[in-house]
């Protein structure tokens, strides 16, 4: 897989379907439970995780870890 492809891939696989995540747990389990809770304070994570993952694939790239033989 190429470098471009890579980051992009991780990029959209983290974050697919996470309000759906939050308004099935609200639906299932009530805004004021612990479940609801857990799965909206993953929306902080989210970004800070996200670029992270960005400045990991760029390090890599200029590494040459996706370059192919």
């Amino acid at each position: 897989m190429k470098y471009k492809e890579a980051v992009i891939t991780v990029i959209i696989g983290s974050s697919s379907h996470f309000e759906i995540a939050i308004a099935t747990a609200i639906a299932m389990y009530g805004v004021g439970s612990v479940a609801a809770l857990g799965t909206t304070m993953g929306l902080f994570w989210e970004v800070p995780v996200m670029l992270a993952i960005v400045y990991l694939g760029k390090y890599l790239g200029k590494r040459g870890f996706w370059k192919s033989d």
